[in-house]
């Protein structure tokens, strides 16, 4: 459990439900995102009249996201919240588990024929390596949304370089951004965003992110709160309008850039997090429960609607309203069935034996494991950052 460091007291970092409140969005905008795409590809009109294609934002949002939460809770000023080593083994044991249980899953059905000759390359036994170890390749993983893990591996490693020297790791950070910056301004980005490269334009959003959690930390304290509010507003209104934007016009429809959609999430970061720090800002508890199981509903939402999808059209069920419906609440479930039942126990398994290694006495040592196990966790251990 991370923790500030008053007295040698473990104090449990305060937990901002505002970020799980826009992690939730984000995934939501996601699960529309992949809906349209499943049942459009299956020769069904776009369900709510397209508007969910909009949702591909959502992984912007994802983006400057985690750039945000790991750059304040670990790279502000004052003493150092981890070692680096300490900083890598946490976001592995926190992403790690499940990942490769869900990637088990994927192969056995792949194992078993599913997908036919078109996702047999997911079996080479170099791809197979690389999925597991999140590293990047020129077509999808074995678990198709886990691109977006493949960026976050990369990150965490100059955040950890940031905690052994922050020159050095601040310094290599802003070289990534600054020559992703320079071929997306020169026309010549890096791939698609689902074979990650590491210099697609999306990269973007978790320097911003940094850059919005590192400037903005005296805004957080000393901003007007009638200027934050205006801020959030005029922010979330340029995010929601460009997803409908997207989601209502042709289908390859390009709303606002990305750069810019990006300065609008650290807008919305920053302000929605000082309002709430002083009191001026309730996040929508559907939002928050939402965000909390996030990384579970992440990781199966694709293959679940997918799978109904299959269900449906094999059995000649129509795929209009009811059954786009339906593999939503389908995916949703499977998600909360995996937080609750997989997940959640064996982070607090995992939290658990982490104590074990801690100074002090058996009982103080038993009070802190109970502890950490019971303590509602921070922000920072529900990213798919």
């Amino acid at each position: 459990m991370l923790t500030d460091r008053k007295a040698g007291a473990a104090v449990p970092l305060q937990r901002l439900t505002t970020l799980d409140a826009l992690r939730g969005f984000a995934s939501l905008l996601v699960l529309f995102y992949h809906l349209d795409d499943v049942l459009v590809a299956r020769g069904a009109e776009a369900p709510f009249g397209g508007l969910g294609h909009g949702g591909a934002r959502g992984v912007d949002l994802l983006f400057v996201l985690s750039g945000y939460v790991m750059a304040r809770l670990y790279l502000r000023n004052g003493p150092p919240r981890s070692t680096p080593t300490g900083f890598l083994r946490q976001r592995a044991r926190r992403l790690l588990p499940v990942f490769w249980i869900v990637s088990l899953a994927a192969l056995s059905l792949y194992l078993m024929g599913y997908g036919g000759a078109e996702k047999a390359a997911k079996l080479e036994p170099w791809r197979l390596a690389a999925s597991f170890l999140l590293l990047p390749q020129d077509m999808q993983p074995l678990v198709n949304v886990s691109w977006f893990l493949v960026y976050e591996v990369l990150f965490y490693g100059l955040v950890a370089l940031a905690l052994f020297n922050r020159r050095l790791g601040l310094g290599a950070l802003l070289a990534w951004q600054g020559l992703v910056l320079l071929l997306w301004v020169g026309g010549h980005p890096a791939g698609p965003s689902e074979m990650p490269g590491y210099l697609h334009p999306r990269c973007l959003g978790l320097g911003i992110g940094v850059a919005f959690a590192l400037l903005g930390e005296r805004l957080e304290r000393n901003g007007a709160v009638i200027g934050l509010r205006l801020a959030l507003v005029i922010a979330t209104a340029l995010f929601v309008g460009d997803v409908i934007w997207e989601g209502t016009g042709e289908r390859d429809t390009h709303g606002v850039p990305i750069g810019l959609l990006d300065l609008a999430v650290g807008t919305m970061l920053v302000s929605a997090t000082a309002l709430e720090n002083r009191g001026g800002l309730r996040a929508p508890r559907l939002l928050v429960g939402v965000g909390s199981m996030s990384y579970s509903v992440y990781l199966t939402h694709f293959a679940t609607m997918t799978l109904i999808a299959a269900l449906l059209a094999h059995a000649d069920v129509s795929l209009g309203a009811p059954g786009a419906l339906l593999c939503l609440v389908g995916a949703l479930c499977v998600g909360a069935a995996v937080h609750f039942g997989l997940d959640g126990p064996l982070q607090a398994w995992l939290r658990l034996r982490g104590t074990k290694g801690d100074g002090g006495s058996s009982a103080r040592r038993r009070d802190g494991r109970r502890a950490a196990a019971l303590a509602p966790p921070s922000n920072e251990r529900h990213l798919p950052a």
